[in-house]
């Protein structure tokens, strides 16, 4: 149903069912005037030149009125390296109407893939306005680069608006003083005019023709040499045949005859966060002015095989200026509302969980209170927009990359998603069923605190916390042993004297843990009780079900020991099973290696548990919101 060849086409393994959810998500937007067969259609997203797609988009009936204010969100939203190489719909046919929007970004010499959603998958391409079948010619080749870089294009942007003199307000110039700034501002980057921070750290000040023919992606591509130690305060490099002086380009300054000061940084933002100044900067006209500080940023990730340069082209040329142009749009409408206090606009960078590339949000909401339903309206369109899940909390401020690295940062050296390094279970004919997401592995002695011998459920429930917190579902602080025994107290299941003890607690006491952790998501729990060792592979069925429409973490508790089943590796027709286990009793350093090597986190058969004793299972289901 979702071949990973497509008519000489590398398609996406998950794009089918992706785009099977965006056909069930046009189903409840219909109305008695709007057809589903109207509604269902959009656009593939992938490099014409690997002849790859990776990712989709839906368009809506009335996004063909202001085909400009689409291409805007769609250039703003999806990966910038990606451009629209095909279309997709209910069928061939309707899925080549949508090709006149895709060829406004990519011209008419290129094929676009046809994709049809029958009963059956149909592929096609047109060239023009013809639909053939592909010759099956391979694409042209490139050297296999793996890019795991993220590059984040990110300047700070200076508005100045006119303002009168009496009361501070602003003169009816400032919206077309906004849209003139903003259309400079979105002209500026180029590959050979910029302040490139290239990705070994080495800072080059490009401010004028001099060295204005030394390029983003020679930066990239690491032509230029690193400093020079004492930090290349001088020193000189040769560049095209002449000599460039590095301390001379670093000290220059703006030209004199420039109106406007460029600096943006081409970054791994967790590896070097700190931007170089100066920012962008319109000179004000003389009188009284008002100034208004943005950040524009656009984040983009290469596809393997491809270069960085080619990305960063489409970065700066195609989803800079937009970005720039939604943001001075989004703050005139701000302007509007409130003149002396604007909702200033703000990008989000997401790499949501079951799609495949980087999505980028601009919105005004910021954490206002009346912010929270247009916050909502604004996520639910996303997920309509992009045919993902609607159960899942993808768009959350939770969920974007810089507060996803946030809370890795505060993990601090807890291993993530451990079991990512094991091998295959080695169950014929067996199939996974997993733990979706990431997770942080806690275990005994850690933060210094010892817990031998009775904390390990007390772990397996902060492990089961830390996957609510990564996945977006909350924001709280994952609780340590005391926080833990002062819930059970207040909620009237322990003794005051529990609290500081080395008691134990079990799986029912981890299920009501949960719903006292996080309140506010309604959480229920699922428990199997009583169950005998010797049982738990007649629960295969039942544990594949959960991981498969729940994915959250189980704990399992029984014979004075607590773990935490991530998956199972399950035949059901020949009831063969594994478990995949993390251990919270060990007892050494985070080292990934020894926890794997060891069986800390691995793969279990029926023997690993005692046979005639019984067990309770803990099953968190997964909250239906986004």
């Amino acid at each position: 149903d979702h071949p990973h060849m497509a008519s000489g086409w590398e398609v996406d393994p998950g794009l089918v069912p992706g785009l099977r959810r965006a056909v069930a998500a046009a189903t409840d937007d219909t109305t008695k005037d709007t057809p589903a067969a109207v509604a269902v259609g959009g656009l593939l997203f992938g490099s014409l030149t690997l002849l790859k797609v990776v990712a989709w988009a839906r368009v809506f009936p009335e996004d063909e009125d202001d085909v400009e204010a689409f291409e805007r969100e769609l250039y703003t939203t999806i990966n910038p390296g990606l451009v629209p190489v095909g279309c997709w719909g209910a069928s061939v046919s309707q899925a080549a109407a949508y090709s006149t929007i895709a060829r406004r970004r990519v011209g008419d010499k290129h094929r676009l893939l046809l994709c049809g959603l029958g009963e059956t998958v149909e592929w096609s391409t047109a060239l023009l306005d013809s639909v053939t079948s592909l010759d099956g010619t391979p694409p042209t080749e490139v050297e296999a680069v793996f890019s795991p870089a993220l590059y984040t294009l990110t300047t700070p942007l200076v508005f100045t608006v006119a303002q009168s003199v009496d009361g501070g307000k602003l003169d009816e110039s400032w919206e077309s003083a906004i849209r003139a700034q903003a259309g400079d501002l979105a002209s500026i980057p180029t590959l050979a005019s910029a302040h490139v921070l290239c990705p070994s750290g080495h800072l080059l000040r490009i401010d004028g023709a001099p060295v204005a023919t030394v390029s983003c992606a020679e930066a990239i591509a690491g032509v230029l040499p690193s400093p020079r130690s004492g930090g290349g305060a001088g020193g000189k490099r040769k560049k095209g045949g002449r000599q460039v002086d590095d301390g001379a380009a670093a000290a220059a300054g703006p030209a004199e005859d420039h109106p406007v000061a460029l600096s943006f940084a081409l970054q791994q933002p967790q590896s070097n966060p700190k931007l170089p100044p100066p920012a962008i900067a319109i000179v004000p006209a003389s009188g009284a002015r008002r100034t208004i500080r943005l950040v524009a940023s656009v984040s983009a990730r290469p596809l393997v095989g491809e270069s960085a340069a080619a990305v960063l082209d489409s970065v700066a040329g195609v989803a800079y200026p937009h970005t720039v142009r939604a943001m001075a749009n989004l703050l005139i409408a701000a302007l509007r509302a409130s003149p002396s206090s604007p909702a200033l606009p703000e990008m989000t960078h997401f790499e949501p969980l079951g799609y495949p590339t980087v999505v980028s949000t601009i919105s005004t909401l910021g954490g206002r209170a009346e912010g929270v339903s247009a916050a909502t309206a604004h996520r639910a369109h996303l997920h309509r927009r992009l045919g993902v899940p609607a159960e899942r909390p993808l768009f959350r401020p939770a969920m974007s990359l810089s507060a996803q690295a946030a809370r890795f940062a505060a993990g601090g050296e807890r291993l993530c998603n451990p079991h990512t390094a094991l091998k295959p279970s080695g169950v014929p004919g067996g199939t996974l069923y997993m733990t979706e997401g990431n997770y942080l592995y806690y275990h005994y002695m850690q933060d210094r605190f010892d817990d031998n011998g009775w904390g390990c459920a007390y772990r397996s429930f902060q492990t089961i916390v830390s996957w609510f917190v990564l996945q977006g579902y909350s924001d709280v602080d994952v609780p340590d042993h005391r926080t833990i025994q002062q819930l059970c107290v207040k909620n009237d299941v322990r003794k005051k004297d529990f609290v500081g003890s080395k008691e134990w607690i079990g799986s029912l006491e981890v299920g009501w843990l949960l719903q006292w952790t996080f309140p506010d998501l309604e959480l229920d729990n699922k428990y199997m009780t009583s169950v005998q060792g010797a049982d738990l592979a007649s629960k295969g069925r039942e544990l594949a079900r959960h991981f498969q429409n729940n994915g959250t973490p189980v704990m399992i508790g029984g014979n004075n020991l607590a773990h935490t089943i991530l998956g199972v590796d399950y035949n059901e027709r020949t009831g063969d099973i594994k478990w995949l286990v993390l251990d919270p009793h060990y007892t050494g350093s985070d080292n990934l290696q020894t926890v794997v090597d060891k069986g800390w986190c691995g793969w279990k058969g029926p023997d690993f548990w005692k046979k005639n004793v019984p067990y309770n299972l803990c099953l968190p289901l997964r909250p239906k919101i986004f």
